[in-house]
């Protein structure tokens, strides 16, 4: 999709589409490609809840560094795929091994980190990423090369690339998981704007190249890329 703010020329409203019938056969390819993808793995994939959750309880290379006894709670798995860092279940102090890390984490090898930031559950940190003290990131994707300066708190979000998020702002969304204690639970996909023509809350998602200045709210959001906010923003697209 392309978005066009002010055009000099007719832009038309009809999208070209086109429909594709393949045999039961593509799933063997589809299979093959899946399993090749495995070699590739970066760290959005790792964000996933569930694809950690088999990593932990099949991967044979976690199970084997598992069997060798530890004195320490925070496992940190030297992952043979990529060389990058894994840390799951961890509730590690900062005194000792730097950032306090709750539940299942993915750190790249190159982001840095202050030992007073509290990480976790479910949060993937990519490369280069710089967090600084007394940042509290919960249920996000930290893309590469973001900035989140002191005591900023990012909660069910999506950071862009080359994002700086500034001191004491939160960036937060809603999370629309399935109800667990439903028999027949699904996953419902609701559509951006309700029948009133409002943005129903979703995750907070803030595009590349932004800058959100300090001591704001982005609540609820889709910040798309190259935008300097200069105040808080609730429930809105940010064109």
């Amino acid at each position: 999709m392309h978005y066009v703010e002010k055009p000099a020329t007719f832009v038309s409203t009809t999208i070209n589409c086109g429909l594709y019938l393949f045999t039961p056969g593509i799933f063997k390819f589809i299979r093959i490609a899946f399993l090749e993808h495995q070699n590739q793995l970066n760290a959005v994939i790792y964000a996933n809840r569930h694809i950690l959750s088999l990593y932990e309880r099949t991967h044979p290379h976690r199970l084997a560094k598992m069997s060798i006894p530890s004195s320490s709670n925070l496992q940190m798995l030297d992952d043979p795929i990529n060389s990058s860092l894994v840390v799951m279940n961890g509730n590690c102090q900062p005194s000792i091994c730097g950032p306090i890390i709750i539940g299942h984490v993915f750190i790249h090898p190159t982001a840095s980190i202050d030992r007073t930031a509290v990480i976790g559950p479910n949060v993937s940190i990519g490369e280069r990423a710089v967090i600084q003290a007394g940042v509290r990131l919960r249920e996000c994707i930290v893309l590469r090369d973001v900035e989140i300066r002191a005591h900023a708190c990012c909660l069910n979000a999506v950071i862009g690339w080359n994002t700086v998020i500034g001191e004491w702002a939160r960036v937060e969304g809603t999370p629309n998981d399935p109800n667990p204690n439903k028999q027949f639970t699904k996953l419902e996909v609701l559509p951006v704007f309700n029948v009133k023509g409002q943005l129903n809350p979703s995750i907070t998602v803030i595009g590349s190249n932004v800058e959100i200045p300090p001591e704001v709210i982005v609540l609820n959001c889709i910040v798309l890329p190259h935008k300097e906010l200069s105040q808080s923003a609730r429930n809105q697209i940010i064109l």
